[in-house]
């Protein structure tokens, strides 16, 4: 005759056993279901973009990169291999900014410029705000060193 603990021990090892394999690992799905790939949705090569306003042209972007985030929570676009930047005042001098690479905010309007910003005049003079970082809140203000 089979003992009383032998029963009890091998219920319990079943149950143990039942539950440990007879439930379905979901864990990588649920990895997976909570990440989130942070790419771009949008890609862009030797871009020039132009701004006008009443017809006339208001400022020049060229860069040779641009990657747009506009799916994710605080959209941005940034121009991973630099920018030159070109502005255009109401008597058409030019204001020449570069930067090694920048940021453009959507939300807030904010440019974020780094890495040998230089900021000079159509007649090559530098402007006295180029820095290693500059911070650009629109197109209608100037830049913030």
């Amino acid at each position: 005759m089979i003992g009383k603990n032998k029963i009890v021990s091998f219920f319990l090892l079943t149950l143990i056993f039942t539950v440990s394999f007879g439930c379905e690992s979901n864990l990588r799905e649920v990895q997976k279901s909570t990440f989130s790939e942070f790419s771009p949705s949008g890609e862009a090569d030797s871009l020039t973009l132009k701004y006008t306003d009443s017809g006339k042209i208001q400022a020049v972007l060229a860069t040779s990169k641009m990657r747009d985030y506009a799916s994710v929570i605080f959209p941005f676009t940034e121009f991973p291999n630099g920018i030159l930047v070109t502005l255009y005042d109401k008597s058409a001098k030019k204001t020449f900014v570069k930067a090694d690479f920048a940021t453009s905010f959507k939300l807030t309007d904010i440019i974020d410029l780094r890495g040998n910003v230089k900021i000079t005049s159509d007649q090559g003079r530098p402007r006295p705000s180029a820095s290693s970082q500059a911070v650009w809140i629109s197109l209608t203000s100037p830049l913030r060193g």
